[in-house]
């Protein structure tokens, strides 16, 4: 493993000193190579831009620091220190924002939204209809074929397809057998913390909370963090249905206290109603701070920035912590009200998620339309442009 992040350390090393880039655009890092770039390039004095959302429609913002929002948080602090110019029409922007979400709240993306996940049981039998039966079959032997093609087939990344199908037949058998006997019933009325699972892999859990991937070990922890009679409701990440194995569950449901939450159950009565909201960086606890829930979180997220959000950065603080929240919560509408003014002022609206999840490669032209602002934003930041 070693003489492999040698090796592309070397190799990156090497293309940044003959390619001698201005600056470095990252739409995701996702693995060795591009974190290993990112550091390279920071090393080097180059100037690095990451991609991100923000968490608020389809906007998108540019930071320097992947573990946060760098120009967002440094607006931020500027206009909590009243030394920055700063637009009315953000702040009114961001009220609006605001009271609109606590009116009616609804998931930032499209894709997040439940409905979006075919989630259950006879959803999933559609894969024994004929027409989709040729169609996995086609697929399992064009995999089969690429790989017997694949001219560096024998490389650590290149994943076996017997092991990939094997994989897609696990999920299938776990989602036919179903989950429905784990799941337990919601009482919106009891005292309850809410923890939602996050998604993984992900960038969110290996690069944002690095201490705090083994989310059962997590789970028990704040789960032995409450107060007597709390109960903490757990409820998986709908695009997780079926890549866990019941054991997971079942090791959940022996935590006396613990409630396991169907996925197709919505999150913003749980956010509502609980008491306290704990998660590693997740939309959820940005959710429940717009709410005015009190929240913690294990993570690098740009809502920290807060001063009613706690971040445990050592697990023996949880309990303090909880009891701080539960006790002495100070909600300061003013600051959420700031952050969300920085957020706007520095993004973009672009339907990423659409033109790149969706639409795939299609439409060209609506591409270039959609990634304008963004680009002008960009252009500010290297200064080129004045927005």
């Amino acid at each position: 493993m070693l003489r492999i992040l040698q090796a592309r350390a070397r190799f990156l090393i090497d293309f940044v000193e003959r390619q001698k880039p201005d600056f470095i655009l990252f739409a995701v890092i996702t693995g060795m190579s591009s974190l290993l770039l990112y550091h390279i390039a920071k090393k080097k004095n180059i100037k690095t831009f990451f991609i991100q959302t923000v968490r608020i429609g389809e906007k998108y913002t540019i930071t320097e620091n992947y573990t946060g929002l760098s120009y967002v948080e440094s607006a931020f602090h500027e206009i909590q220190k009243e030394i920055l110019n700063f637009q009315i029409k953000h702040v009114k922007d961001a009220e609006n924002f605001l009271n609109n979400f606590r009116a009616k709240p609804k998931p930032h993306s499209v894709t997040d939204a439940i409905k979006a996940r075919p989630i259950g049981r006879r959803k999933q039998f559609g894969f024994l209809k004929p027409r989709n039966l040729i169609r996995s079959s086609s697929w399992a032997l064009k995999v089969a074929l690429d790989y017997v093609k694949d001219q560096n087939k024998d490389d650590h990344t290149t994943i076996k397809p017997w092991h990939y199908i094997l994989d897609r037949v696990k999920r299938k058998t776990r989602v036919l057998i179903g989950f429905d006997d784990l799941y337990d019933d919601v009482d919106l009325e009891e005292s309850f913390a809410f923890f939602p699972l996050h998604l993984e892999p992900e960038m969110a859990i290996s690069l944002f909370a690095p201490f705090y991937t083994d989310q059962l070990w997590l789970s028990k922890q704040i789960a032995r963090s409450l107060p007597a009679g709390f109960k903490l409701y757990i409820k998986e990440h709908p695009a997780m249905f079926g890549y866990r194995t019941r054991s997971f569950y079942k090791e959940l449901k022996k935590i006396p206290n613990v409630k396991l939450v169907r996925p197709t159950y919505e999150s913003f009565p749980l956010i509502q109603n609980a008491k306290i909201i704990i998660t590693l960086n997740s939309t959820a606890g940005w959710e429940a701070v717009m709410l005015k829930k009190p929240v913690v979180a294990f993570g690098n997220v740009f809502y920290n920035v807060l001063p009613m959000v706690k971040k445990c950065v050592a697990i023996e603080d949880l309990p303090r912590m909880v009891k701080e929240q539960l006790e002495r919560f100070h909600y300061d509408e003013n600051a959420l009200i700031k952050l969300i003014a920085a957020i706007f002022q520095e993004s973009a609206d672009m339907e990423l998620v659409q033109i790149w999840d969706i639409e795939g490669g299609s439409n060209m032209e609506k591409k270039e339309r959609e990634v304008v602002q963004f680009v002008d934003l960009l252009a500010s930041k290297l200064g080129l442009k004045t927005i």
